[in-house]
């Protein structure tokens, strides 16, 4: 208890001096070296894989897909996956003008950064999101993208291990704060190789 009381002291000593604070892990896929990913399984399961439109996502069964139907449009390779008609998980991908709207991350004109994914709470922890990534990937390749990126809450666990299991790298943490209350943050950044 005494810990957890210490620990709690000292985030709010820390927010105080650095302010509001970002901690990103970035991952980043190179796509020249992905191969198509094998769906039979999902398939045989009654899964079905493919691109995603802005209606079709803003009509899905669940709420937490509909919320989500802003990311599709214009400036974005949308994709999903659909189990007995129902979407059931989505992975959004913004490029180009698009994605200068955030430029959290640096992109050039062949890179592309995942920027939302989800899946419908019933169906979570079976790999949708390793899947929906790894198929997703595949799909950007085949368009002409070199390279895609995601940006994660540091803490993030679950979407952490669904970029590293589908085949992504940690490449960079990126560390934001606002010290004593400055317009604008300080940016750490470090690569991994």
């Amino acid at each position: 208890m005494a810990a957890a009381l210490a620990l709690g002291a000292a985030k709010q000593a820390a927010r105080l001096v650095l302010g509001d604070y970002q901690i990103y892990a970035i991952y980043g896929l190179d796509l020249e070296a992905v191969t198509p990913p094998d769906l039979g399984p999902w398939q045989a399961a009654g899964f079905t894989f493919g691109p995603v439109s802005r209606g079709e996502v803003e009509a899905a069964a669940d709420s937490g897909l509909r919320e989500r139907a802003h990311y599709a449009g214009p400036g974005s390779a949308s994709y999903g996956i659909r189990h007995g008609g129902d979407l059931v998980c989505v992975q959004f991908h913004w490029f180009g003008d698009r994605y200068r709207q955030r430029n959290f991350w640096p992109l050039a004109a062949d890179e592309a950064k995942s920027v939302e994914f989800y899946t419908v709470p019933a169906l979570r922890g079976r790999g949708l999101g390793p899947a929906i990534k790894a198929y997703s990937a595949w799909e950007l390749k085949e368009l002409g993208f070199r390279r895609v990126f995601s940006r994660v809450w540091h803490s993030h666990t679950a979407s952490r291990r669904a970029n590293e299991k589908a085949g992504w790298r940690h490449v960079a943490t990126v560390v934001e704060v606002r010290p004593f209350g400055l317009p604008r943050p300080l940016r750490l950044v470090r690569r991994h190789r």
